[in-house]
């Protein structure tokens, strides 16, 4: 499972921001915590959900 979060994370920063993206992956009291940057200084925006759009639903399912 923890995998697949890190090949999401890293592929939608890749994909979307220029330069580098660094992973800071953490283990505390049996918690995985992972935490990825990009290069993109502004938080990203949903957008309004479109459930026959392909992909961009990650902020649509975010708690």
């Amino acid at each position: 499972m923890v995998q697949l979060v890190v090949s999401e994370l890293l592929t939608n920063a890749c994909e979307h921001a220029p330069g580098p993206c660094p992973l800071d992956p953490e283990l505390a009291g049996g918690l995985t915590g992972i935490t990825v940057r990009d290069s993109v200084p502004a938080l990203p925006v949903a957008g309004p959900a479109d459930p026959r759009r392909v992909g961009r639903h990650g902020l649509e399912i975010a708690p």
